[in-house]
Formats: C-alpha cells, structure tokens, sequence
C-alpha cells in the first residue's frame, strides 16, 4: 500500500493531473487508477492477478505501469491495441516468468520497456520484433541465465541496456555490436567468467558506452588484463591471467612496503607484511616450480590473508578468483 500511497500523492504534487480511480469489477483484486496531463495518460495497475485488467486502460494510453502484481505469463497481443500512442511499458515486480513470441506485437512506438524485477530464465529474440524505436531496456533483477543470439540487433535505436543482478554465466563479448546508438549499459552482480567481463568492458570503453555500476568496481581488473592483453602476441586466458596476478602480487607489495616505512603498523599489519614478503620470495626459490604455479600459489597465499584485514576487502575481494 505505501507505493500506492506515493503514486497518489506524487500525482497530486505534479500538478495539473487528473487521476480518476478506475470502477472495476467486484472479481478484479486490482488498484486502478488512470491519469490525464495534456495529451498523456497513464494507467497505473497494482495487485493484479490478470492481464485482463488492462481492459480498463483507455485506448489512447501513452504509459502503462504493472506493479506488484502476479502474472506468470504475457499473453500474445496483450498491449496490441495500444501501439499508436504508447510510449512507456513498466512491468516490474509483477512475477513474470514467461512471454508469448507476440507479447509486445505491434508496440512501434514504445521507447521503454521495463521488466525489473521478475523471474525471467531467458530472453527470447522474438519478443522484440515490433519495438523498433525501444530506447532503454530494463531487465535487471531477474533469474536471466541466457539471451537469445541476435535479440540486439532487432532493437537498432537502444540506448540504455540494464542487464544486473542475474545469473548470466556467459555473455557474447560482442553482444552489444549492432547497438550503433548505446549510450549505457550495467551487467554487473552476475556470475561471469573474468575474461568475459573484461573483454565487454573493453568493448564498451574503446566505444565510450558507460558501463560502470555504482555497487560493482572491475575497473582495476580490466585495465589490468586489458594491458595484459596488449603486451602480448594473441595470449591465451590463462597467460592473461598470471599476467594479471603478477601485477597484482606486485602492487600488493609495494603498498605493504611503503605502509612499512611510512607510518606505525599493528601486529596483524606487520604480519601481512611478512607474509607477503615470503610469498614473493619462497615461491622463487623453487627450482621445480613454473612461472604459472608459482604466480597461483602466491595469489592463493594472499588471498588468505586478505581477509584478516581490518579495513574492506573492496575492489580486492577474494571471491573474484
């Protein structure tokens, strides 16, 4: 009720808007209102346990808002009717699971279409297929393990892509190629290879698209692996990699070394410090051991007891490796 509360009193604040609670069937379950300020409406649904309320949206809606709602699946041609004047589709915490291949058919001047925080495994190409002028797509929050190849390039004017807090494993580095007017995109907090999400950052930084998130810093990561990358001949993943964890052991280093010098250290501070002066020696001393297994036994030493330090782990969290 409070984010029925606030959409009322935000209404009355703005000014110059009309909002009309909707007469509905004693059946429906659902909070309707619709709003009018000049030429635009906005049909405003909460509680709703069917598409079928969307009856009560008037013809000429230019935004529809869905919220906290339970509707498993959208059903083909749902909107249909609204594709001359609609401009902004918000379906978010509505429980979505799934989508007819027409769920969004005939929407040619929708610019955004938010699907925030629902229970979507996997995003379909077809689903797309009419949104041609779609600006920002919001898919963040949900249960994402995979999309569909190709599902970019039917969406030729997006500019924002929110793609964060789900469980993609995998992400074409290239996926975002055939978007000539991105201007941002956030695919952070999912469970992606490094590799994988270095190469998109450096994709979308050589581009100058904005991908940073507020709640997730990889900016060390990539410039590291992207230098990596570039002071050698094709390497593969793993030499990127001890790459990268030798400069990290460096860096490491350095900063405990001029910590030493430069100001008062506790017990646990001077211990970490010796630690680390062991790991980068001990490992060379042995005559039998690789390059590569030397860098990924110092990096597994460090690793431990990076998480006795008093201050936050932050951009050194060991759960990246």
């Amino acid at each position: 009720m409070k984010i029925l509360s606030l959409y009322v009193s935000l209404s009355y604040l703005l000014g110059n808007v009309a909002t009309k609670e909707v007469q509905k069937r004693k059946e429906s379950s659902a909070r309707m209102f619709i709003d009018t300020k000049g030429n635009n409406v906005h049909f405003f649904c909460m509680n709703s346990k069917t598409l079928s309320d969307v009856d009560y949206a008037w013809n000429n809606s230019t935004k529809i808002t869905i919220v906290e709602s339970d509707i498993p699946n959208i059903t083909s041609n749902t909107f249909a009717r609204f594709g001359g004047t609609l401009v902004i589709l918000d379906l978010h915490e509505s429980r979505i699971q799934s989508i007819d291949t027409l769920g969004f058919s005939g929407l040619h001047r929708l610019q955004n279409l938010v699907l925030q925080g629902n229970k979507l495994t996997w995003i379909q190409a077809d689903w797309f297929r009419s949104l041609h002028n779609l600006r920002l797509l919001d898919l963040s929050f949900n249960d994402i393990q995979g999309i569909e190849l190709g599902t970019f390039n039917l969406l030729p004017n997006l500019e924002y892509v929110y793609l964060d807090y789900n469980q993609l494993q995998y992400l074409d580095p290239n996926l975002f190629s055939s978007l000539p007017k991105l201007q941002g995109v956030k695919f952070g907090k999912n469970p992606l290879k490094w590799w994988i999400r270095a190469q998109i950052s450096q994709n979308l930084e050589d581009r100058r698209v904005n991908y940073k998130d507020e709640w997730e810093d990889w900016t060390w990561l990539n410039h590291v692996a992207r230098k990596c990358f570039e002071s050698s001949k094709a390497p593969s993943n793993d030499e990127i990699l001890d790459c990268a964890v030798e400069k990290l052991l460096q860096f490491t280093f350095e900063n405990f070394r001029t910590s030493v010098s430069g100001s008062k250290l506790t017990s646990d501070s001077n211990q970490c410090f010796t630690e680390v002066s062991n790991l980068l020696r001990c490992p060379q001393s042995s005559s039998n051991v690789t390059k590569k297994t030397r860098a990924r036994k110092a990096l597994q030493g460090i690793a431990s007891f990076l998480k006795r330090l008093e201050q936050p782990q932050g951009i050194f969290s060991t759960s990246i490796f």
